[in-house]
């Protein structure tokens, strides 16, 4: 019997990371060089032959240097970027210490993963969109064209297979049709790697831009979701609906009777937001513990925290 760790931690792109968005934070705590130190700081503390990391908001630069310095440390970063511009092409890593092989690693666009039929709009729509304005099926169209990317490994720990999936969700928080969509899918793509693989064991780690028990949350957890609502929303063309091949545990949760209180605790351009949106979630396999990792007062990013997320860990028993 042994353990495997896995950490999610969402590093704070360092494109977003300016007074502008973080209006109540220092500007020692914003600056991109003195971040990156305390960051590789925080994760060396944790390098061990049986720790994953699960990153999100990873910028294109970052990739490359996080790159070098796991290297130095005996890890490989398996990382995917999408994102635009503005954001600095962020997208998701993985972090694999070189005592854990890797069996099969995917790179998928998570909206790739259902067909979209095509749908004749409507001329009124058609002068809609050229003002930028809503149409009917906007939410549809947006869902349609998201391009968030979902890293999947099939790692060999010990003489099992065992999937370990991560995703940052979309920032689609008006609309429970967009974060359902992609939370079925994603769930629905790991339960058919691990069923390629012949484990049952799934570890599906991220920022789920969710609060607990409410859509995105709810549909991985739970499976249930009234998908009456994509009625309205999804065109008649498109018949697809969210049906969850399986329902995950959250580790936290499991571990201690509910979801922490925040894992994300920032003011962005004035707004305050205090909320767990990031979540390790499991399936097939034994939890043996989880927690949050904060080490500052909020707000964040902060002297000790030069993240606007917190690091959250959680133990795995393999036997």
């Amino acid at each position: 019997m042994t353990d495997l760790r896995i950490i999610t931690y969402n590093l704070l792109s360092s494109e977003y990371s300016n007074q502008t968005s973080f209006t109540e934070a220092l500007p020692e705590h914003l600056n991109e060089s003195n971040r990156y130190i305390k960051i590789t700081t925080k994760l060396a503390h944790f390098f061990s032959p049986e720790t994953i990391f699960c990153f999100q908001e990873v910028s294109l630069d970052w990739s490359n240097k996080l790159t070098v310095f796991l290297a130095k440390h005996n890890y490989k970063l398996y990382c995917r970027n999408y994102g635009k511009e503005s954001s600095g092409h962020m997208g998701v890593g993985i972090a694999i210490p070189d005592a854990i092989h890797v069996e099969c690693i995917k790179h998928v666009r998570v909206s790739s993963l259902k067909p979209w039929p095509d749908h004749n709009i409507s001329c009124s729509d058609k002068l809609l969109s050229c003002f930028k304005k809503s149409t009917k099926y906007n939410t549809w169209n947006k869902c349609r064209v998201n391009n968030n990317f979902l890293i999947g490994l099939v790692i060999r720990y010990h003489g099992q297979n065992i999937v370990v999936g991560n995703y940052h969700m979309p920032c689609a928080h008006n609309s429970d049709e967009i974060m359902v969509t992609h939370g079925c899918l994603s769930v629905n793509f790991l339960k058919d790697l691990s069923f390629e693989y012949n484990t049952d064991k799934i570890v599906f780690a991220g920022d789920f831009n969710s609060v607990p028990n409410v859509s995105c949350h709810q549909v991985i957890t739970t499976g249930i979701y009234n998908v009456d609502t994509f009625n309205d929303k999804f065109p008649h063309e498109d018949t697809w609906r969210p049906i969850c091949s399986m329902q995950l545990k959250s580790a936290y949760k499991e571990h201690n009777g509910e979801e922490p209180d925040y894992t994300n605790n920032t003011v962005s351009r004035g707004v305050p937001f205090k909320g767990c949106i990031d979540y390790i979630f499991y399936s097939g396999i034994n939890m043996q513990s989880s927690n949050v990792l904060i080490e500052d007062e909020p707000p964040f990013p902060s002297e000790r925290e030069p993240s606007d997320h917190v690091m959250l860990l959680a133990t795995f028993i393999v036997d």
